[in-house]
């Protein structure tokens, strides 16, 4: 950079930043229509649209080592911010994320090894973590909004927040 220009205002983009989210929206909405695809778009706090959904949560089943006396034969854990349960009791623990059925269909093969073995109930609780991990947006760009693939109705979904 030139010292003697860099005082000077710099031109942002082509593109004001604040018109950038609603350009990647449009061309969302473009891309469905030359794919002859559906899309539906709501807001955040909209109820949901149960025809769009296939289950209403992801679920998920594990086998618990009751062998070590140091842990409680009971855990709960639960976070309203995410929408997700977790309970263990004697050899069983479940997971339920009600989220549209979306992690079991994107993030179900991280598990699939899992669902084999028998779990110490820290291990259980390390999916727990993991699972309420993946519920959290980590990229900042993506809460602007939030879209779903239905394809049995061959329809995107956009949320906008």
């Amino acid at each position: 950079m030139d010292f003697r220009t860099r005082a000077q205002s710099q031109p942002d983009s082509v593109l004001p930043n604040l018109l950038i989210p609603g350009t990647f929206y449009l061309g969302i909405l473009q891309r469905s229509f030359a794919m002859k695809k559906r899309m539906f778009s709501c807001y955040q706090d909209d109820p949901p649209i149960p025809s769009l959904y296939s289950e209403p949560h992801s679920l998920y089943r594990f086998r618990i080592d009751t062998r070590d006396e140091r842990f409680e034969q009971f855990d709960f854990v639960d976070n309203v911010f995410l929408l997700g349960t977790a309970f263990r009791s004697g050899n069983i623990g479940l997971i339920c994320l009600f989220d549209g059925g979306l992690h079991k269909r994107f993030r179900a093969h991280r598990f699939e090894s899992r669902s084999s073995e028998v779990l110490h109930p820290m291990q259980f609780n390390e999916v727990v973590g993991r699972m309420y991990s993946d519920q959290t947006v980590l990229e900042p760009n993506a809460t602007e909004v939030t879209y779903f693939w239905n394809p049995p109705l061959k329809a995107v979904i956009a949320v906008t927040h």
